[in-house]
């Protein structure tokens, strides 16, 4: 309780008394960080071989870039370790990376034979000018396009002797096509 006495012209001397109440506030604790999660035609694999590409197709790679930490960050470049161009919606570098949220960048290369893992890396600046970084790689395998092929339904062999069965006809990734009988 507070108290509170003064002296009047008049020669009075008033006072008051009050109790007096406040909320403790934990301090603030800064946490920074940043994580990138890359991804290949919308599969995170870490570890080869990752998903089979035919070899000519495009690989579509994401890059989605999150500020794990309560500080914003700033300049946030997205790099790919094999030249790949990596676009972001709000441009790269990314000017503003606000506390606990994220953008997803894209980037794209021709699948060419055999095995490739790239790596997608985010480096951001805090307030203080500290770099914070992280980085994340994706796989996947050239492989042959597919191959054409032909499958009885229905009676097998006897149901084409016999006139009733149909044909399918694949290509293309499972893309299928009744044949006519």
């Amino acid at each position: 309780i507070g108290t509170a006495t003064g002296t009047a012209p008049d020669g009075r001397t008033p006072s008051d008394s009050g109790p007096s109440h406040h909320l403790g506030v934990p301090p603030f604790t800064p946490t920074l960080g940043i994580s990138i999660e890359k991804a290949t035609n919308g599969e995170d694999d870490d570890t080869p071989p990752g998903p089979t590409l035919p070899v000519g197709s495009t690989a579509n790679f994401t890059y989605v870039v999150r500020n794990t930490g309560n500080i914003p960050l700033t300049n946030v470049t997205v790099t790919d370790d094999q030249g790949v161009i990596v676009t972001c919606p709000s441009g790269n570098p990314i000017p503003l990376l606000r506390r606990g949220r994220s953008e997803t960048c894209t980037g794209s290369a021709t699948v060419s034979p055999g095995q490739y893992t790239n790596r997608g890396s985010a480096t951001g600046t805090a307030p203080d000018g500290n770099l914070y970084s992280d980085s994340d790689p994706s796989n996947h395998f050239g492989g042959p396009r597919d191959i054409p092929t032909i499958s009885m339904l229905g009676l097998g062999l006897l149901g084409l002797l016999l006139g009733g069965s149909a044909f399918m006809f694949t290509h293309g990734g499972g893309k299928r096509r009744r044949l006519p009988h």
